[in-house]
This record gives structure tokens, C-alpha cells and sequence, in this order.
């Protein structure tokens, strides 16, 4: 699931040859076998369920349908959502199945000058608050014409983000969530699209003979950076071997360089990479890595405008026999 991890981000699952993925925010590694070829249906099978803001209860405004670029509805699900302003308006949805986690496609208004800001929004399960959601502007409003600018303008587009919890609980189908504007809440709108409600599995264990990235010394809490320790265990693994990365979050201001190893997570609800722009990346074609497989985890990087000159892709570089 994530931050877009949805739309790029509707969970990527890839079978790789050659691998150049641009990820401006975040991505989600989950591995599957590699697929041959695409035979055509319904499309994959997706661990979540998904409601739609406009088919919710709400005291909110449905905008849409819209077909008119520059609209937010445009960009929206359906080319519709709710758009919430002033306190007490709210869009409450009601799980469809039992689940531990929500994901939440989002808009707020850009700055007038396009810099970051973060604002807070409530959220209740069953009409009881809990720890407030946190939104930003940050990885969203671009404009003009390519390859784009983050300075208000003409052309804006790219309105929407994600935000996503996993709780400590299961809930039951029929629970419902409720994001609400309270009185502390500062943006002065916030647009909802739609929410996924997941049943997120318990953290994956550390595979036998697998060199673990915090006995190399990495800091799960993401406060020290983590690249060394990530480069050592790669390292100990040696050819064919295998890097675990435990629950937590890993500070990754850049590349990570891989060839013949697999780095594997505890899940990607569980183990993230985050930084400046975090990125693993294969060797350089014609010259590509083999046997490098990367699954379970996610990137959280901090990429905020389009540079395709920059190396600041997710996972990057050139390799073949190798899955994401």
C-alpha cells in the first residue's frame, strides 16, 4: 500500500529483465514469480478493499464527475471526491472487510509560494478519536509544461498523495473510519478521494543464513544514517547471499549498489527505507547486475519535483534475471 505506493504505487508487482523504475516518493517491493507474459482478464488480485469518498457518508461537497484538466476531480477515482472545509466536515467510511491498516488518496491546497508544509486531520474509528493523520502538500501540485515546476502556476496538476496507519488492532467489517476537520485541523480544505482497509499480515522472520542489516549497525528508528551498515551487510552476504532488513525504518540518502544478492524485508508495512532520495541501483549497461532480487519492503524517499537527468530513482541502474 502507500503514499502513492498505490498509484505508482497500485502495488507494482514486476517480473524483471532489465530494471529502471522511477520512484518519486514511495515505492512497495513486494516479490511474486516472474510472469511470462500478460494473458489479458481482470487484471491482479489486490490484498485490499477499496471505497469511494463520494459513496460515503459525508457532510462534505462531492465534486465531480470532471473530465477538465487542472480540476481536482479530474485526477480523482471515478473523476470524483469529497472535499471537506471547516470544522466538523467529515467522510466517514465503513470497512467492507475485517482489516489493521488504512490507505487514503488526498489532496490539500498548495502553498502560495509551493513550499512544504504538513497539517494534521482527525481520524475516529466507531465515532472514538485517535491519534491524529498527518498530510502534506509536499509530494503533490505540480505545474506548466514538462518537465514541470513546484512554483504555482498555470497548468497545475499531480494534486493527490496517500497517507496510510496500521493499528495495533483488527477491525471488524462494518467498523467505520471517520476523517474529520477538527478545530486544530489547519488546511484550509482537505479533498478525499477514496480508502483502502487491509488485513496486513504479521512481520516476515529473518530467512536462514541471512546477514542482518542491524548487525552490521543499522538504526531501525531512521535517526542515524544507515547506508554503511546496508553496504557491509551486502558485503558479508557475498555472491548469492541474502541482506535482511528487520522491522523499522532506515535512513538511505542515496544508492545502495547490488548485484547478485537478494534484500529482503519483514514486510512492506513493516521494514522502510527512507532519506533523500534512497535508491538501489544495479551496475551500469552494457554491463547490467544478475540475480538481484528485491522484495518486502518499502522506499519512502523525499524526491519533491521531476529531474529525469537525477539519480534519484527508487531502484535504478541496469540488471537482468533479477525480480522486484
Amino acid at each position: 500500500m502507500f503514499h502513492s505506493v498505490r498509484n505508482l504505487r497500485r502495488m507494482l508487482v514486476l517480473g524483471v529483465s532489465t530494471v529502471s523504475l522511477a520512484a518519486a516518493s514511495i515505492a512497495a517491493v513486494a516479490v511474486q514469480p516472474a510472469l511470462a507474459s500478460a494473458t489479458g482478464g481482470s487484471g491482479a488480485s489486490l490484498p485490499y478493499a477499496e471505497v469511494q469518498a463520494e459513496n460515503s457518508a459525508t457532510n462534505g461537497t462531492v465534486i465531480g464527475p470532471s473530465y477538465t484538466q487542472g480540476q481536482l476531480a479530474d485526477e480523482a477515482s471515478g473523476r470524483k471526491a469529497v472535499t471537506l472545509k471547516g470544522a466538523g466536515q467529515y467522510v466517514t467510511f465503513t470497512a467492507p472487510v475485517a482489516a489493521n491498516s488504512i490507505d487514503f488518496r488526498y489532496s490539500i491546497p498548495d502553498s502560495a509560494d509551493g513550499s512544504v508544509y504538513t497539517a494534521a486531520l482527525a481520524l475516529y474509528i466507531n465515532g472514538v478519536k485517535q491519534t491524529d493523520l498527518t498530510v502534506t502538500n509536499a509530494y503533490s501540485w505540480y505545474y506548466g509544461s514538462y518537465p514541470f515546476t513546484n512554483t504555482p502556476g498555470g497548468n497545475p496538476h499531480h494534486f493527490y498523495d496517500e497517507a496510510h496507519r496500521l493499528f495495533a488492532t483488527t477491525y471488524p467489517a462494518g467498523t467505520t473510519f471517520k476523517l474529520q476537520i477538527d478545530s486544530e485541523d489547519t488546511a484550509s480544505s482537505y479533498t478525499i478521494d477514496f480508502a483502502d482497509f487491509e488485513q496486513v499480515g504479521p512481520a516476515l522472520t529473518q530467512p536462514a543464513g541471512a546477514v542482518s542489516v542491524t548487525s552490521e549497525g543499522a538504526d531501525p528508528t531512521g535517526a542515524n544514517d544507515s547506508t554503511n551498515a546496508f553496504n557491509a551487510a551486502v558485503s558479508a552476504a557475498g555472491a548469492g547471499g541474502t541482506v535482511w532488513i528487520p522491522p523499522g525504518t532506515y535512513d538511505i540518502p542515496g544508492h545502495i549498489s547490488v548485484n547478485n544478492v537478494t534484500i529482503a524485508g519483514a514486510g512492506m508495512w513493516y521494514s522502510t527505507i527512507t532519506g533523500t532520495a534512497p535508491g538501489f541501483y544495479g551496475n551500469s549497461a552494457p554491463n547490467p547486475s544478475t540475480g538481484v532480487h528485491l522484495q518486502n519492503f518499502a522506499i519512502s524517499g523525499n524526491v519533491q519535483d521531476r529531474c529525469d537527468s537525477c539519480q534519484v530513482n527508487g531502484i535504478g541502474g541496469a540488471m537482468s534475471n533479477s525480480t522486484v
